[in-house]
């Protein structure tokens, strides 16, 4: 685009600068100038609009009140954008304005009026704003409204909703105690949440609800320390958890306290491990995390399996690798089973075609698969060689950004 005469200038360049600079590069500064030129060169207000809702996001942490004006704006001006309505009512949600939140995303809940993608966000945000908000003011007519019925539809949109699993946990945690919140927990965990981020193409346009694990890890502890039972002993469950979410948000040196306290509590609990080995991913630690997981025999756990197959994968120990990648393959509605058995093939020269089937058989799963969308252009006949053909995420997102602008 920088070298095309006709678009050197143009508004989607800077735009596409901007989100080069933020999402890949982790240069805000440099893609809040670069959106100020694409504002200056926007031929019209809807392209004004796009460049001031990535100027509300950037700017969010630093600037709150400036950026919720500007989403409202935005929301206003352009009522049938959905993602525009999102925006706002998430704005208000992580601004500590639950009840206003809760309205404007009642009003997306339309059947028809979104895709089930941001379903699930519009769903889990309600849940999130409940809770929030009737943690402190329980007895106001909206808290007569529960919280688990709006995950249970995040859910329906997305069935391995790791946020809705985990807020289900935490509303069942705090109406019946931690055997009614277990089941929960437990799939939480096995949904391996988080565990490569990013793993698949993101909407850049969408605010991050991110802060939903913060809220998660403060209710955590709040609870820890009010309810009497989680007083005189904390679940391993739930210190798996909370050690987890404290890895997600990035404190792994927290994660790695909590979890400790909580293996000489309970020696060999399988939570616990769990949460281990997603600790030893995050630190980068794949001859640890091997050695903490390869004893147990859970099959049936997605994140065991996913964890395992990606470390070995890794440490280029391709039987073992090939072994997990098959337990994987059996989780038909998930897309990175088939995805590494792409990138094991890979490796084979022999073998290109069965790679490319596997990768295929990803995006038929998960059309916005980044391991699977990355070997696909790796595979890629035009490719010189195989140095050459080795794309780096930043090249995919800013395709997808691309492709987003134009259908704009």
């Amino acid at each position: 685009m920088e070298l095309d005469p006709s678009l050197k200038s143009d508004s989607s360049t800077f735009l596409a600068q901007a989100l080069v600079k933020k999402e890949f590069l982790y240069d805000t500064e440099g893609a809040l100038l670069a959106l100020d030129m694409a504002k200056q060169r926007a031929k019209n207000k809807r392209a004004e609009s796009e460049v001031e809702n990535l100027i509300a996001i950037y700017g969010f942490d630093r600037d709150n009140a400036n950026s919720l004006e500007s989403l409202k704006r935005n929301s206003e001006a352009f009522p049938d954008d959905s993602v525009f309505r999102y925006n706002y009512a998430l704005g208000l949600l992580r601004s500590k304005k639950e009840v206003e939140a809760v309205g404007v995303l009642d009003s997306l809940l339309v059947p028809g009026a979104i895709d089930m993608e941001l379903q699930e966000d519009v769903a889990l945000g309600i849940g999130w704003a409940l809770d929030a908000h009737c943690s402190v003011a329980n007895r106001e007519a909206i808290c007569r409204r529960s919280s688990e019925e709006a995950y249970q539809k995040a859910l329906e949109a997305n069935p391995n909703s790791a946020k809705a699993r985990l807020g289900l946990g935490l509303f069942r945690l705090r109406k019946g105690g931690v055997k009614s919140a277990e089941t929960d927990f437990k799939a939480f965990l096995d949904m391996a949440a988080e565990l490569e981020y990013p793993n698949r193409v993101v909407n850049f346009r969408k605010l991050s609800n991110q802060d939903f694990y913060s809220f998660v890890h403060s209710q955590i502890v709040e609870l820890e320390s009010t309810s009497q039972s989680l007083k005189v002993q904390q679940p391993p469950v739930i210190m798996a958890v909370d050690g987890v979410v404290s890895c997600i948000l990035g404190r792994n040196s927290e994660a790695g306290k909590i979890l400790e306290g909580a293996l000489s509590n309970a020696p060999g609990d399988v939570s616990i491990l769990k949460a281990f080995g997603y600790l030893r991913w995050r630190e980068g630690q794949m001859n640890e995390l091997v050695e903490t997981l390869k004893d147990l025999r859970e099959r049936g756990s997605f994140a065991l399996n996913l964890m395992l197959g990606k470390a070995y994968w890794k440490l280029r120990k391709k039987e073992f690798a090939e072994k997990y990648a098959k337990a994987l393959i059996e989780f038909s509605d998930r897309s990175e089973g088939m995805a590494l058995s792409g990138e094991l093939l890979m490796d084979l020269p022999e073998k290109q075609q069965e790679a490319k089937a596997a990768f295929q058989s990803a995006l038929k799963i998960d059309p916005l698969d980044l391991t699977a969308l990355r070997g696909m252009q790796r595979i890629s006949p035009q490719a010189a060689d195989r140095k050459s053909t080795r794309l780096n995420s930043s090249h995919l997102g800013i395709s997808y950004a691309v492709f987003c602008l134009k259908k704009k």
